[in-house]
């Protein structure tokens, strides 16, 4: 019935601890440091709930998020929602004494994944996080003007890519739009195509102000531009495109247009 039970070591029939909600189903339960209190997540990761094996009250961390775990001494780790944030874990300030998750969350690890399930991670009582990332391919390499290797990105199924302005990020594209922070070493997902499975997204462009990217996504119509923030927040938006399709070339300084290259008609 989609709650979550406890079960006496000296057995004895399990018995309910939660009551299910508009959350959906309870999975996933993990305990908090006094042992009675427990951390679990709501269903299509709807939330994040501290419940009461004593009292057995129940009552909301976080309004979205899932698959959450407690990282000692004050942190909760918890899988980041919507399909954009697929496999991106995110952690965030918590006080287990309250119950209270406050601050804004921080990108802990990206790309995480597990075959059997929605994510695969796990912390250590030291802090070590513990997580199955996306399978890598060779990695791709960038050189100076006399062919000295000067850094490298693995594949992350991308095969387009594209150096910020300011020479910290890159913007790799393919089933997926990612930026990576080259200094931490972590990408972010931060667009997906319309139609998974038949359409690739290519050819990223920085804005000026290195804010935003603008792409194409190539399926079974004529390529599509369209326009994402950097940072991952925000919808994707959709710009009119010429009648032969275009792709985007550069932005004017002003980011207010974008150059773009296609088929050429003739009257």
């Amino acid at each position: 019935d989609g709650v979550i039970y406890r079960v006496r070591p000296g057995g004895g029939p399990p018995v309910a601890v939660t009551r299910t909600g508009p959350e959906g189903q309870h999975r996933k339960p993990v305990f908090l440091p006094d042992g009675h209190r427990f951390l679990y997540s709501g269903g299509l990761r709807s939330g994040l709930f501290v419940g009461d094996l004593r009292t057995g009250t129940q009552r909301r961390v976080r309004a979205d998020g899932g698959e959450a775990v407690f990282a000692r001494p004050d942190r909760v780790l918890f899988a980041a929602s919507g399909t954009i944030a697929y496999g991106r874990v995110m952690g965030q300030h918590f006080d287990p004494a309250s119950g209270v998750a406050d601050g804004e969350p921080t990108l802990v690890a990206d790309s995480v994944f597990n075959p059997g399930g929605p994510v695969g991670y796990t912390v250590s009582d030291a802090g070590l996080l513990v997580y199955q990332e996306r399978p890598d391919f060779p990695q791709r390499v960038w050189l100076d003007r006399r062919g000295t290797p000067l850094d490298s990105v693995p594949d992350d199924e991308a095969w387009t890519f594209r150096l910020s302005h300011d020479g910290t990020r890159v913007a790799q594209a393919g089933s997926g739009l990612w930026v990576r922070d080259l200094s931490r070493s972590v990408a972010m997902r931060v667009a997906v195509p319309d139609n998974p499975g038949q359409q690739v997204l290519t050819f990223p462009v920085w804005s000026p102000d290195d804010a935003r990217l603008a792409f194409i996504a190539i399926g079974t119509e004529l390529p599509v531009i369209f326009v994402a923030r950097a940072d991952g927040t925000g919808a994707q938006v959709r710009l009119p495109s010429p009648p032969s399709g275009g792709m985007p070339l550069d932005w004017s300084r002003d980011g207010g247009t974008l150059l773009l290259s296609g088929a050429a008609s003739r009257a």
